[in-house]
């Protein structure tokens, strides 16, 4: 893919650095997610990891977000009172805002965790 927008970019320069771009086969992209976890093996994470990790494997497995999106929350994107956590622009891998709904058992985590901050 670089070496034919290379070509690409040499072809539209004035003058033409290349008259023409060759045929450049594309590898094939192996880019698909792997290890979801099931609920039983979610359950057992849950249990073996220390509680202060508990809260992002939580927040992971209902939402799906990265390691980045879940570590960079504020408390500001958490709406409680309306059951969403907004992901602002520019913090997701394709700039776009969203809003993630919270079920029950992300929604009382959560809960606790703005208890346990606001005990503090």
């Amino acid at each position: 893919t670089l070496l034919h927008r290379a070509f690409n970019l040499a072809r539209r320069q004035t003058p033409p650095k290349v008259r023409y771009v060759p045929y450049i086969p594309q590898l094939k992209e192996d880019n698909v997610r792997k290890g979801f976890l099931e609920h039983p093996e979610y359950a057992a994470s849950c249990q073996a990891l220390p509680d202060e990790v508990k809260p992002i494997l939580t927040f992971a497995y209902y939402t799906g977000c990265r390691r980045g999106e879940i570590l960079s929350l504020q408390w500001t994107q958490v709406d409680l009172a309306r059951r969403i956590v907004r992901l602002e622009p520019g913090t997701t891998k394709n700039d776009q805002p969203r809003n993630l709904p919270l079920v029950a058992e992300l929604y009382e985590m959560l809960a606790i965790q703005k208890d346990i901050r606001d005990s503090t």
